[in-house]
């Protein structure tokens, strides 16, 4: 059997590989956080574009 150079199924690409570099409780936060930005955000957009 001769080995082509195919891609092998364990060499992953670094974005698809988990990697946790944060705590859940600081994903926590740190989503917490995004999502009142962006309620704020929305909030005081004057008849910005909302979906709803």
């Amino acid at each position: 059997m001769t080995h082509h150079s195919s891609p092998i199924p364990t060499q992953l690409p670094l974005p698809l590989a988990p990697a946790p570099l944060l705590t859940e409780p600081e994903y926590r936060s740190i989503v917490t956080a995004l999502a009142q930005v962006l309620l704020t955000a929305a909030k005081s957009d004057p008849g910005g574009h909302s979906d709803e």
